[in-house]
């Protein structure tokens, strides 16, 4: 049986009638929803949550909404919420224009620069992986419109060096890249005779909507002098294709962060666009496997016969849930491996 627990307040609530937790590599903030009904601990929106699962931490962030009810059927109450992404998502540059300080900065001065004056986060909240040299490597122009958050600018400026950011279950933001390689931490098996199966529901969705044939990045460098004045501009263009698409249909757009990015931004959408082109979603029973939870960013082998799959994919995406219908379930997306290269 999984143990979940909501840690806020100083108290421990480990009875829910129902709740959520849902958790997306790719969407800025991860949420949830607990049914508190029947709990004599004072919640207010503001304060800190914690979820523990099994006794291992599955996020932490700040309650956005209390409700309670009365009804024909008695009182309830809600908590609902999100990461500590969450602020950063909500909160707004106060800076704009071309900020003198970020000029020919790296993304970890960005970074820094950006989130200081946010709530509940600092700079030792954020690491730095897969391949840094890359981060260290300066932009010649920052370049902040009005209206724009934090998270915006900080996952446009990791993109333009073809990396992701996002938040880890603890807390830390990272700047890195999802696995493509490893062993397998998970299995997912639907077999015809049935022997293994722990599988409740599976779909596979096959999607070209989103999808191009050919890519196209114009991006224009500012080139400077030793005193960090620009000298010169030059026009920079970068294509990437998508052979197995089934027919011709360009997607331009554009970059202007430095001459590196229009290459890395086309592929970066390529494979984007690759992993939005399959994708394999199955609900199982409880919140973990072989002693570990399901988590993203983590690799399953999936032995799927009535569809013809069996190979290793990446977890994107899983929802613990439990409501009287169903019970303790987990759902999870799965993707194709190296979705974010360099």
């Amino acid at each position: 049986m999984d143990e979940v627990k909501l840690i806020v307040g100083g108290a421990t609530l480990n009875r829910f009638k129902s709740y959520s937790l849902d958790s997306d590599l790719f969407e800025a903030a991860d949420a949830f929803s607990f049914d508190v009904s029947g709990s004599d601990v004072t919640i207010d929106p503001g304060m800190i949550a914690r979820v523990q699962i099994n006794n291992r931490p599955e996020l932490v962030g700040i309650v956005d909404v209390v409700e309670d009810d009365d009804s024909k059927d008695g009182e309830s109450g809600t908590v609902r919420g999100r990461d500590f992404m969450g602020l950063l998502v909500d909160h707004y540059c106060e800076e704009y224009g071309d900020v003198e300080a970020l000029q020919n900065a790296s993304l970890k001065t960005v970074a820094e620069r950006l989130i200081r004056d946010v709530p509940f986060i600092n700079r030792k909240s954020v690491v730095y992986k897969d391949g840094t040299e890359k981060l260290d490597h300066p932009y010649r122009m920052v370049h902040i419109e009005p209206g724009r958050t934090v998270f915006e600018i900080l996952s446009e400026y990791a993109a333009g060096r073809g990396f992701l950011f996002y938040a880890e279950p603890e807390g830390t933001f990272v700047f890195g890249k999802p696995k493509s390689s490893g062993a397998a931490q998970f299995s997912i098996t639907r077999r015809n005779d049935g022997r293994g199966n722990n599988v409740m529901t599976a779909r596979r969705t096959r999607d070209i909507s989103e999808a191009y044939s050919r890519v196209v990045v114009f991006g224009q460098c500012d080139e400077g002098n030793e005193w960090g004045a620009v000298v010169t501009s030059k026009n920079v263009r970068s294509t990437a294709t998508m052979s197995e698409f089934p027919y011709v249909k360009p997607f331009v757009t554009q970059t202007n962060l430095d001459d590196q990015s229009p290459g890395l931004e086309a592929q970066r959408h390529i494979e984007r666009m690759r992993s939005k082109m399959l994708s394999l979603e199955y609900s199982v029973s409880g919140h973990s496997q072989s002693g570990r939870n399901w988590t993203c960013n983590e690799i399953c082998h999936v032995n799927d016969e009535r569809r013809g799959v069996n190979g290793d994919y990446l977890i994107v995406r899983r929802t613990f849930e439990n409501s009287k219908e169903n019970g303790t379930t987990t759902r999870i997306k799965l993707g194709r491996l190296g979705m974010v290269i360099a």
